[in-house]
């Protein structure tokens, strides 16, 4: 059930919640992951159930399948299928990040365990894929959407490849996106709670061709769309660190597709080679007489040091600042104030 975007906001959160309650009881009494209850999102590739042979828990709405990790307490893969119009929605982003109750007490990830851990709460499907959509907007902030990325590379190379997605999804008229976490590097805080995935992958497929990329969890600034290349992958290659990985289509497993060049370029040239004729044999060097010794130039002048940002910047609100191209602000930077900082982990305007 997907509500209108018209509808009261605060009647519409009460309605979501009463459906992701009961769609996440039937997904836990089903027979199998693979039977749906109503109201759930129809996903062309088929989930993976178990993580180096842990069971997943499965969740979904109707715009979202989750197979989440009650021991790391993170998902480890989330489906979502982007079309045009689903693209095309002005619905504001509202950064409500919460626990989700379907999950058992002790499993759920909350917001305390965020708090002050220097990591960014990461979307596997992100909140900009879903504008067209109140209920689905607030649905993906729920925390079992959520898992540990490290800032940078959140809000650069994973922006990136993001925003590629949704340029993809436009191409084909229909995408379907598996993301998913890799590995343990550590835990929030120290507190042995929340894992901190090693790496993200995204994957693209429209039922007979697809990309894949994995990446690591540390520090990768802007990338330009080559410099993707060096993290596209196989499903093969995915599976030595995922073992039952599969999708359940019929893809080649063994090399990515040409899907979406125009998205992200190819990771590897794909023109024919041509026989060449036999080089004839080099001649033998000529010595280079040394050059002539030069007075050493003259030192260049110290540049100017930049004036510092005004300390004065000031935001109404997280509308304001995201307007003026300043969120997220941290701690410190011109315009931060602790009553944009709705969870207090120095960082405002998620």
């Amino acid at each position: 059930m997907v509500l209108p975007v018209g509808t009261n906001r605060y009647a519409e959160r009460v309605r979501s919640s009463v459906l992701l309650l009961l769609t996440g009881t039937a997904l836990l009494l089903a027979p199998s992951a693979q039977a749906q209850p109503a109201g759930c999102l129809t996903s062309p590739a088929r989930l993976t159930d178990t993580y180096k042979g842990e069971r997943l828990f499965s969740l979904c709405t109707a715009d979202m399948q989750v197979r989440y990790s009650l021991t790391d307490r993170i998902p480890r893969l989330v489906a979502e299928v982007l079309t045009p119009a689903k693209l095309s929605g002005t619905v504001p982003r509202e950064d409500n990040f919460r626990a989700d109750d379907r999950l058992p007490l002790n499993a759920r990830a909350d917001i305390n365990d965020y708090r002050g851990s220097g990591y960014d709460r990461g979307h596997l499907a992100p909140a900009a894929d879903f504008k067209y959509s109140a209920t689905a907007m607030d649905n993906s902030f729920l925390l079992s959407n959520i898992a540990p990325q490290e800032p940078t590379f959140n809000q650069q190379a994973w922006n990136g490849l993001e925003d590629a997605t949704r340029a993809c999804a436009k191409q084909t008229g229909s995408l379907t996106v598996l993301t998913g976490t890799l590995g343990k590097s550590g835990s929030l805080n120290g507190r042995n709670r929340v894992t901190i995935p090693s790496s993200f992958f995204k994957m693209w497929t429209d039922g007979n061709d697809y990309r894949l990329w994995v990446m690591p969890n540390i520090a990768l600034g802007k990338l330009s769309g080559a410099q993707y290349g060096q993290y596209e992958v196989s499903i093969k290659d995915l599976q030595s660190f995922w073992p039952e990985f599969s999708v359940g289509l019929p893809l080649n497993a063994s090399a990515p597709g040409k899907l979406c060049a125009g998205a992200i370029p190819l990771r590897r040239a794909q023109a024919p080679v041509q026989a060449q004729p036999a080089a004839a044999p080099r001649p033998a060097p000529v010595p280079t007489p040394k050059p002539a010794a030069q007075p050493a130039p003259a030192p260049r002048p110290r540049p100017a040091t930049p004036a510092p940002a005004p300390s004065n910047v000031y935001y109404a609100n997280c509308s304001a600042a995201r307007a003026a191209g300043a969120a997220p602000l941290r701690r410190g930077q011109p315009g931060y104030r602790p009553a944009m900082d709705r969870d207090g982990d120095g960082v405002a305007c998620e």
